[in-house]
């Protein structure tokens, strides 16, 4: 019993081990060099950094934000900002260089996707379900093709689930920054089991005045949506 007591203990360990180096991922900012497989019309949206997430291997995430969105109205605080930004807007650009799991446990196959946001409906489907309302709907690149073509929430969900296994939109939480000024990229640990990273994007309210809108986008963690 003693010995099978060892084997386990060891065996927990090296699970943990695994884990902790899985998830142990840094920050690395570069500049942005044309994605391959992007349509020429997103490229041009976007901006001219690219933020990495390391791992022990090379980049597991790599996103490229847009140059700036447009927001509905001007935010009343930093928590609810989000809401001033339509459904579909693009966000940016993600690369996944290795299979991934999104925010419901499904799969994200490795592959190059445009961001799109969508605001969870607060029906009797969804109500409580996430601390925040705010999504980023991943849509495959190559069939993604113009900054305003898929707009509107009914339009990105179809779009991002189309070609899932579980016909759900591909999902990644956002939670609301913390800061209404531009800053660097910077790692956050939001909950137990949780972790993002911190970005600002550039944006413009309707009267033409400029902005930033600040939200932690969230890599590893998981939700019931």
């Amino acid at each position: 019993m003693a010995l099978v007591r060892h084997m386990l203990l060891i065996g927990s360990l090296y699970t943990m081990v695994l884990v902790a180096s899985a998830a142990d991922l840094t920050l690395k900012t570069v500049p942005a060099e044309p994605i391959e497989g992007v349509a020429p019309a997103i490229q041009a949206a976007l901006g001219t950094e690219k933020i990495q997430l390391v791992g022990a291997d090379g980049p597991v995430y790599e996103v490229v934000l847009c140059k700036r969105i447009a927001l509905k109205g001007a935010p009343e605080e930093l928590r609810t900002a989000m809401k001033q930004v339509a459904q579909g807007t693009l966000l940016g650009v993600l690369v996944v260089h290795k299979d991934e799991r999104d925010y419901r446990d499904d799969d994200i196959v490795a592959g190059t996707y445009t961001m799109r946001f969508a605001l969870q409906p607060q029906d009797g489907d969804h109500l409580g379900s996430a601390e925040f309302p705010y999504f980023a709907l991943l849509i495959p690149a190559a069939v993604d093709t113009k900054v305003d073509g898929i707009m509107g929430y009914d339009h990105v969900t179809e779009a991002s689930k189309e070609d899932t296994a579980t016909e759900h939109p591909v999902v990644v939480s956002l939670r609301p920054g913390d800061t209404a000024e531009a800053t660097a990229a910077e790692l956050r640990a939001p909950l137990d089991e949780h972790k993002s990273v911190l970005l600002t994007l550039p944006a413009t309210l309707p009267d033409d005045k400029k902005t930033v809108l600040s939200f932690e986008l969230v890599y590893e963690g998981m939700g019931e949506l």
